[in-house]
């Protein structure tokens, strides 16, 4: 089936069959992701396999349910520093990550703006009275108080220098969680530790919409008639491209242009190399031990052989760093046996010699730099372009699917680094047709999103946000 050279993958549906294609930021920006109630293919073409192993329809099912669990551990590990005796060892760490490296710092600022006759000996007579000293603990309580309750610690986790939140995550129980029988969360199908059986039906979606663009990719459809309209899901077109239009004024179904409809995102890890500020901790750790490659392998013969009955699948592995896994080129290969579409998102730290490899058995990678880790790695920055290399001069060599999609993290104040870091990239031949006569990849600069609310950018100037809307 022919496929657009550019990123308009969506297909939007009106009632006679006709398509628009469309971005999925286009849809997005237009507000058409609002699928409430319409009929979704997650379970019956679409798994969302988590960290933890848990098996779900699709992404946007366990989103709310993490969230859940988030939650909880935060609390628990607030908790567990209150009922341990080195609590005001701990307390005092972080006290003086908030307001400074030296907390006797603090207590000289206060010397200087508070008193007159200088600070008051501890001991000494009404010591405790004194105004400066009063005016100092209630800025203690206020800084307790912000410390342990969880929504505010919640806020402070993301500072990657914050050593207490590293020691919690040394228990590699402290994100790890499995489901059990009594989880009773929509859309949860079972984990690849116990069992697991996906829907054939479809499922009626039960969120007003997504703002991270998850669910765009799954085929949709207003009722039952508009599925039958959905002609890539349904095989209706085999080797043509028919039905386009203008204008979608009213869009009853939508999917991806794509002829392979099965897919399964997978995390398959939370170990991760890098220690980037701009990840969540949860996400990304370097001590959680790996799923067991035995049932790695138990889940892909299950889904190919059971769910997709026999056909191909487009597996799409994140993390953490997913090729981080000591038997990565393992599964690489098992599913290259099996005729399985694959997609790697990763940060392309891996060694040249992994690289040289690994591109055989990979249709799509997209990768990604990160220049605040690179840097804490000397010769990671070339390695990045040298990796870039191997996968591009693969791409004019070899006529098959696949492609690189590059994004350059751009923290605020690194524009011209990362247009020079693009610079080197492009050289490289990315814009230039592969053997399959297609474009090699894509490479774009991408803005830091603030943690807390991923609908806002982090402190960007003017002329940086400007950059960014015109990109």
């Amino acid at each position: 089936m022919s496929q657009p050279t550019d990123n308009k993958q969506l297909r939007l549906y009106n009632r006679k069959g006709n398509f628009q294609r469309h971005s999925v930021d286009e849809v997005i920006a237009q507000g058409l992701n609002k699928w409430q109630g319409w009929h979704c293919s997650a379970g019956a073409r679409n798994l969302y396999i988590d960290y933890d192993g848990n098996v779900w329809v699709a992404n946007c099912a366990s989103s709310n349910f993490y969230g859940k669990v988030h939650a909880k551990r935060i609390e628990n590990f607030t908790q567990s520093l209150n009922n341990k005796e080195h609590l005001n060892e701990a307390w005092h760490e972080y006290r003086e990550s908030i307001i400074g490296k030296d907390f006797s710092d603090l207590r000289i600022k206060w010397i200087n703006e508070n008193t007159e006759g200088g600070w008051a000996t501890a001991g000494g007579p009404n010591w405790r009275e004194k105004e400066q000293h009063k005016k100092l603990m209630a800025e203690i309580d206020r800084l307790e108080k912000e410390f342990f309750t969880p929504e505010r610690l919640t806020a402070h986790i993301g500072d990657r220098n914050n050593e207490l939140y590293k020691k919690f995550l040394k228990d590699d129980k402290s994100w790890s969680y499995r489901t059990t029988q009594q989880d009773s969360e929509w859309g949860l199908l079972g984990s690849i530790y116990t069992e697991w059986k996906a829907p054939t039906a479809w499922v009626k979606c039960p969120y007003a919409s997504c703002g991270c663009g998850a669910d765009v990719i799954l085929s949709k459809a207003l009722d039952s008639d508009a599925v039958s309209n959905l002609h890539v899901t349904n095989h209706q077109i085999p080797g043509q491209d028919m039905g386009t239009t203008d204008t979608v004024d009213q869009p009853v179904g939508v999917e991806m242009n794509f002829p392979i409809v099965h897919q399964i995102l997978w995390d398959i890890t939370r170990r991760c190399n890098y220690d980037c500020t701009y990840c969540w901790p949860s996400v990304h750790n370097n001590i959680e031990p790996h799923h067991e490659y035995e049932k790695i392998i138990e889940t892909i013969d299950k889904a190919v052989g059971e769910w997709a009955e026999g056909d191909s699948i487009r597996w799409n592995f994140g993390g953490g760093e997913p090729t981080m896994h000591p038997r990565f080129m393992d599964i690489l290969k098992h599913l290259d046996k099996h005729n399985q579409w694959v997609l790697v998102t990763t940060n392309g730290s891996r060694s040249t010699r992994f690289w040289s490899e690994a591109v055989h058995y990979i249709n799509s990678i997209n990768m990604s730099a990160h220049f605040g880790s690179m840097d804490l790695y000397p010769g990671n920055e070339q390695r990045f372009i040298d990796n870039c290399r191997i996968i591009i001069d693969h791409h004019k060599k070899h006529n098959k699917d696949h492609w690189l999609e590059i994004k350059l993290m751009t923290p605020p104040g690194m524009l011209d680094r990362a247009e020079q870091f693009r610079a080197e990239i492009v050289k490289l031949g990315l814009d230039e047709l592969g053997a399959n006569n297609r474009q090699i990849g894509a490479i774009s600069l991408v803005p830091i999103r603030d943690l807390e609310d991923a609908s806002q950018l982090v402190n960007y100037s003017e002329n940086e946000i400007e950059y960014f809307r015109r990109q």
